[in-house]
């Protein structure tokens, strides 16, 4: 008889394959008592597998999930349904998968029912006739997220974020079985419109997307909160949220992370950062704008900041050189959206602690600088703008780099010019030392990649054990994940 791991085992060991969605698809074929463990950890967050939909199989995909979320609910909500989608099944389901689930996207819940249901409008009869296609979504979204409350023991993050879909927006939590007491990350629209302030009060992350005027039942969710670590702020255009600075600035001994993203916003102040001295990372992303406020910044001391990731051509050099003159050496990252040779220069001079970089480069002489400077350095990406071949990186990282050093990411906006022959020699002389990850983040041209020699040549020194991992990255796979 065949060995049976025991079903805590089988847990241990699926838990390192949750990020491989292909891997516990697999495991759900293999017996029962596979099924069984893998099922519950695809659904602690079934809304992730979303983003891997393509266009061709996402319509089939969403239908299956819908159809399973309705087949989950109790027998009154599915005769409550039938009467307006009869196509949809009501079988029993195998699994009780609403009760499985840590993260509730309610945004994803009305994407999907408007995804799935807009095409068959015509074909669901005569009883859709006297209802709004908008109500009848908005009808199934209810019912469907009432059940996931009602069977969810402890719910660790909710997506509340229904830009969308506003007729979702004044969703009742009150006597939901408790399972939003421990809830520790929200994302949400500043226009909320809840009464999650009267349970929530030990959120750790909190995202707000500002679309519209700050609801006071947000603001009086931020002020209730005890321990609040994490805050992304996502701005669009023209936005009155000013006045809801007195109150994040009430937890300006807790927060530790903050990230900030603004999309053609004018209006944009940034001196109200200055309140939270513990921060350890700040991530800055703007587009369409050019933000004079930081001038205010430039000065201030961060006795903890450990990652910066700021956008350069925001921002006015001298501004950018005297915060980092003030912060840079406590920096471990540093991710420049942009940027020249004089402020490279200054990195090295300011940021000699620094074990991650993100720069834009064309100078191999610059690079020997920051590698001289910069001894703890064990990771950098490059957004290579030279002429020449990139082989001046490869040898450049041979020569000079600090000891630690075994991880670069290169992204090159020119056809590879990388030899076969240049790469062999590079894994023979790094075959000592730590073994090296390299990750290639395409854009319109070919990189080194679209040589077979290339990809021969990895393949081997991989099996060699020289090199540890080798990825290619589409450009848009390194973009900021904001939500």
């Amino acid at each position: 008889m065949a060995c049976q791991l025991p079903a805590d085992c089988l847990y241990e060991i699926f838990e390192y394959l949750e990020e491989s969605e292909t891997s516990l698809f697999g495991c759900l074929l293999v017996n029962r008592s596979w099924c069984v463990v893998a099922v519950r950890i695809l659904w602690r967050n079934i809304w992730r597998f979303l983003k891997y939909f393509t266009i061709q199989n996402q319509f089939k995909n969403e239908t299956i999930i819908l159809n399973t979320l309705i087949s989950c609910l109790p027998n009154e909500s599915k005769e409550l349904l039938q009467k307006i989608i009869p196509t949809f099944t009501s079988k029993t389901p195998m699994f009780n998968y609403a009760g499985f689930c840590r993260v509730l996207s309610i945004q994803d819940i009305g994407r999907i029912i408007d995804n799935v249901l807009e095409p068959s409008i015509d074909s669901i009869g005569s009883s859709i006739n006297s209802l709004s296609i908008k109500y009848r979504n908005n009808l199934i979204a209810r019912e469907i997220i009432k059940n996931f409350l009602r069977q969810i023991s402890s719910l660790r993050r909710l997506n509340y974020c229904v830009d969308n879909y506003s007729i979702l927006n004044n969703i009742s939590f009150i006597g939901t079985n408790n399972c939003l007491t421990n809830l520790t990350e929200l994302h949400c629209s500043s226009s909320i419109k809840s009464d999650l302030s009267q349970i929530c009060h030990n959120l750790q992350s909190l995202s707000i997307k500002f679309k519209e005027n700050v609801s006071n039942d947000l603001k009086d969710l931020i002020s209730l909160q005890k321990n609040l670590k994490n805050l992304k702020l996502f701005f669009y255009g023209t936005n009155d949220w000013k006045d809801i600075i007195p109150t994040l600035t009430k937890s300006t001994n807790t927060l530790i992370t903050l990230h900030i993203y603004s999309y053609y916003c004018k209006d944009l102040s940034l001196s109200f950062i200055a309140s939270f001295l513990n921060l350890q990372e700040i991530i800055l992303g703007f587009e369409g704008i050019n933000l004079e406020d930081f001038k205010e910044l430039q000065n201030i001391f961060f006795p903890k900041l450990q990652i910066l990731r700021i956008p350069y051509q925001c921002f006015k050099l001298e501004y950018l050189i005297n915060f980092l003159k003030k912060n840079g050496k406590n920096l471990k990252e540093l991710h420049i959206d942009g940027g020249n040779k004089n402020l490279n220069l200054y990195i090295a001079k300011f940021c000699p602690n620094l074990k991650k970089l993100s720069i834009i480069l064309s100078n191999k002489l610059i690079l020997k600088t920051i590698f001289m400077s910069c001894q703890y350095l064990e990771s950098i990406k490059i957004w290579w703008v030279g002429r020449k071949s990139e082989m001046k990186i490869f040898k450049t990282i041979l020569k000079h780099s600090p000891k630690n050093f075994c991880e670069l990411k290169i992204f090159n906006n020119s056809q590879s010019k990388l030899s076969p022959k240049d790469l062999k020699y590079f894994f023979i002389d790094w075959k000592d030392r730590i073994p090296f990850t390299l990750i290639v983040i395409k854009g319109y041209y070919n990189s080194l990649e679209a040589n077979r020699k290339n990809m021969k040549i990895i393949k081997k020194y991989k099996k060699l054990g020289v090199i540890k991992n080798f990825e290619i990255k589409e450009f848009y796979e390194e973009e900021i994940d904001i939500f």
